[in-house]
Formats: structure tokens, C-alpha cells, sequence
């Protein structure tokens, strides 16, 4: 007897002794008391005891080591997957008084966790969709990076509207597949309508409660007001794995575009989605030792990136093109890296991206310095040493290491071994003296080298669509 036909005979054993109570007496029996209700989806539910959650969260660690399932499913993903397929097993022999066998009930829990696993990581791709501020101008033509899509939102309803539809939840619950479309898309007509009139500002009727009333509202929570649609293709992943995938998808793909700048943490501030941040305003208050009220407000988050003449940022998309494509390759690989014909320089690029994404959301400024030496660490191969950070500026911005930068003479070497040794390192290790001081103009020039490095390598990508080998970065 295997490992996991063990684990489902004890499951079969406690559950035939919990079948066995009056049910009035589930609740109240000491070894039963904390059960949780599972069902197979059909609206109906059993008990579950503590002990065999236990063993099915056991059987799905299992099951997921067999798989090789950890890109793609999170541990509560697969845990929930088998809950559901011992559920589904489970019900109909909970009102029945025949004998439980054991092996049987191992067979058929195998079968059908392997179905479902199967048929989630083939055929369980899903398309996300946030709410998100990009930039002054709200029609913008829609454009791509890599799987991630951003559209003006009256674009983005249309076409959803009109991109069919061959599934629907039955009365019962469950979800009924078919091989034609049922409707024109997955936004109903009437659903596009009031949409239109919500976004135009106008105040609408409650409507009666049903199934697409349900799907206004997740509309009108997810959009909000913003006034362009992320959208993130994303293969067949677990509930979980899948959102957070698609969640650092766009959030890198918000990144790619805040390259545009010099600046791009101030232009992140106007790039955002719904999902992690929204605009408001932020008010303090204090005291002076006299006795003074002093009042104040900051804006949190802007309603869009800085303003740039519309000629002008149109210009900015078409030519950084290649570069929007390469950036997306990067975030492809992040979802397939099987799929990927230079896994390498993907990897790289795609830890460089995530690094400075990070960098610049950071409020505080020596944390935001140690994230943006990553990306700069992540680019050079990861060595960590400032000699390959510096070969990496000299090759791909045409910098020499005694060539100065700053107006009071600073080299470039003398500014990476302040971002890599005061910086970085000392933060890193637990060993920094200077934890008060003033990192903001150190953070400003880390930000700089990391923008103009992460853009020359992917513009070194475009140019070397052969090549996988990130050391050529540092040549």
C-alpha cells in the first residue's frame, strides 16, 4: 500500500465513524466538534473533521510532488483542488450504509485530482482584468506588452462584449461548457449599457438581483472609475498562482512603461492599478512646542503619469516598441518559461524588471536603495561586486569608471561603490552606521543607472535576438 492509499484509508476510517454519529451530535462530540462543511460544488455540503483536513492537505503535498505543480500551483491551490475531488467522493456515500472500500475510494481520488490538475494547467487559462491610470489622455490606443494588454475602458467593454461566450453557472451551481457560443460575449447587452451610463457619471437604479446583476457589480468594483483596462492572459495556473501571476505581470508591464521617463517612481506614481492603489489625499497634523497648529495634506498616489503633449507620448510608444516587446518576452517567460526560445537573458531581464519595479514603489529611501542595486545586480549576473556593475555601465552606456558624473566631480566608480558598499551591503548585512542619514539623492542616482542600464540591455536584447547568454550584457 502506497504512501497516499494510506492517508485515504485513514480518511475512510474517520469518516465512517463520524457517518456512524447522529448527526445532532456531530457538533458536540470532542474529536468532531471543529469540522469544517466541504461540498462538491452542487450547493450541498458534509463535514469534514480537523484530523482529515489534516490528511488531505498531506495527500495533496503528495500529489503536488508527483506533478512537479510549484510554478504553477500554490500549495493552498493544490490543497483545495484535492479538498474538493474528496468532497465530491465523499458526499454520496455520506447518507449511505454500505461498507466504504478503501482502495476504491483511493482510486477514484487519483483519477479525478489528476483530471482536474491536468485539465486546469491545459485548458484553465484566464484572462484578468484591473482597473488602472495610465496617462493624461484617456484614448490612448490600445497596446501590448508581452500578455498583458492596456485599452481605454470603453475599447476594453466592447471588446468584451463582443468576444463570445460558451460557458455558463447552472441553477445548480455548477458550471455548464459548451462547444458554440450561448451569447456574444461575456458582458451582457444590458450589462454594456448601464456600464456606459454608470462611467458617464450617472446615477442608476438598483437592478433586481441575478446573475449578471452580480457581474455589473464585480464590473463596477473592479474598473472603478479608471479610465483604462489592464488586462493579463494567463495560462492554466491555480486560483491563487494565477492572480498573483497576473498581479506581477501588470505590475511590470506598468514598470516597462514608466521607462518612458527619467524619472520613472514619479511616473509610477500616475501608473497604478485599481487593485493596489488608489488615489486620495493623505492629511497630518502637529504641533510646534509654541503652540502652533500646523496642518497638512499630501496626495497619495496621482490620477495619472506626468503630463507629456500627446504628439510627443505617442512618439515615446511607437519607438519604444522593440523595447515594449522585449520587456514582454521577459513577463511571457515569468508565466512559460518552458516556452521561451532565450530562457536566460529572460530571466535576467525579468529580475531586473521585478527588482526595479520594487525600487521604486518603496517609500523608504535606504530600502529603495538596496532593491535597485538589485536590479542592477541582476543585470550583471548577480555577482554582487561593483567591478561587474561598473563593466556593466561601461559596456552598455559608454561610461568609464573614471568618467564624472555629478557636478561636484564624482566618478562613476566612486558613485556604484556608494550605491553598492554604504548602501546596499551595509543595509543588507545589519551593518549600517548611517541608517538616519539623508538617502534620497544616493536612492535618485541608483534609480537613474538602474532606468538607463535596464533600457540599454533590453535595447541590447532587440538587437541580439540570438544571443542568450547574459554575460554578453557586460561586453
Amino acid at each position: 500500500m502506497s504512501c497516499r492509499e494510506k492517508i485515504v484509508a485513514e480518511i475512510v476510517s474517520n469518516f465512517t465513524r463520524m457517518r456512524k454519529l447522529p448527526k445532532q451530535n456531530i457538533s458536540t462530540d470532542n474529536e468532531y466538534q471543529n469540522a469544517s462543511l466541504h461540498g462538491p460544488g452542487n450547493g450541498k455540503f458534509i463535514p469534514i473533521s480537523e484530523a482529515m483536513d489534516n490528511l488531505i492537505k498531506e495527500f495533496s503535498y503528495l500529489k503536488r510532488d508527483e506533478f512537479s505543480l510549484h510554478t504553477r500551483f500554490t500549495d493552498n491551490d493544490i490543497f483545495q483542488t484535492v479538498q474538493r475531488v474528496f468532497a465530491s467522493v465523499l458526499f454520496p456515500l455520506w447518507e449511505s450504509d454500505v461498507e466504504i472500500d478503501s482502495s476504491e475510494v483511493a482510486k477514484d481520488i487519483e483519477e479525478k485530482v489528476a483530471s482536474q490538475l491536468i485539465w486546469i494547467s491545459s485548458k484553465g487559462s484566464l484572462e484578468y482584468a484591473f482597473g488602472c491610470t495610465l496617462f493624461t489622455y484617456d484614448d490612448i490606443a490600445p497596446f501590448e506588452i508581452g500578455p498583458v494588454c492596456f485599452e481605454p475602458r470603453l475599447t476594453w467593454l466592447q471588446r468584451k462584449a463582443s468576444d463570445g461566450r460558451r460557458a455558463r453557472v447552472g441553477l445548480d451551481g455548477r458550471i455548464e461548457r459548451f462547444d458554440h457560443n450561448i451569447a456574444e460575449g461575456p458582458v451582457s447587452k444590458v450589462t454594456k449599457r448601464r456600464l456606459i451610463r454608470i462611467w458617464s457619471g450617472e446615477n442608476l437604479k438598483r437592478r433586481k438581483h441575478s446573475a449578471d446583476s452580480r457581474c455589473e457589480q464585480d464590473f463596477v468594483r473592479a474598473i472603478g472609475n479608471c479610465p483604462y483596462v489592464c488586462s493579463v492572459k494567463i495560462p492554466g495556473f491555480g486560483g491563487k498562482a494565477g492572480q498573483d501571476k497576473a498581479l506581477i505581470s501588470a505590475r511590470l508591464a506598468l514598470a516597462t512603461i514608466s521607462l518612458l521617463w527619467q524619472i520613472p517612481s514619479k511616473a509610477l506614481e500616475g501608473l497604478n492599478l485599481l487593485f493596489d492603489r488608489e488615489t486620495r489625499v493623505r492629511n497630518t497634523l502637529s504641533f510646534t512646542s509654541d503652540g502652533l497648529v500646523l496642518g497638512g495634506s499630501t496626495m497619495r498616489c496621482m490620477p495619472n503619469s506626468p503630463w507629456i503633449e500627446r504628439d510627443e507620448l505617442e512618439q515615446y510608444l511607437a519607438s519604444y516598441r522593440n523595447i515594449f516587446k522585449v520587456a514582454g518576452d521577459a513577463i511571457s517567460y515569468l508565466l512559460s518559461p518552458t516556452d521561451s526560445n532565450r530562457p536566460k537573458i529572460m530571466n535576467t531581464l525579468a529580475h531586473a524588471l521585478l527588482w526595479f519595479h520594487e525600487g521604486c514603489r518603496e517609500s523608504v529611501n535606504s530600502i529603495a536603495l538596496v532593491k535597485l542595486a538589485a536590479a542592477l545586480d541582476a543585470l550583471s549576473g548577480g555577482r554582487g561586486k561593483t567591478y561587474h556593475i561598473r563593466k556593466l555601465v561601461n559596456a552598455r552606456l559608454e561610461v568609464s569608471d573614471m568618467q564624472e558624473i555629478l557636478p561636484d566631480g564624482s566618478t562613476l566608480k566612486q558613485i556604484v561603490e556608494r550605491i553598492f558598499g554604504e548602501g546596499r551591503s551595509r543595509m543588507i548585512h545589519g551593518t549600517s552606521e548611517k541608517l538616519q542619514y539623508d538617502w534620497s539623492e544616493t536612492r535618485s542616482l541608483a534609480e537613474r543607472l538602474a532606468r538607463d542600464c535596464i533600457v540599454a540591455c533590453l535595447g541590447w536584447a532587440v538587437e541580439n535576438s540570438a544571443l542568450d547568454d547574459p554575460k554578453q550584457l557586460l561586453v
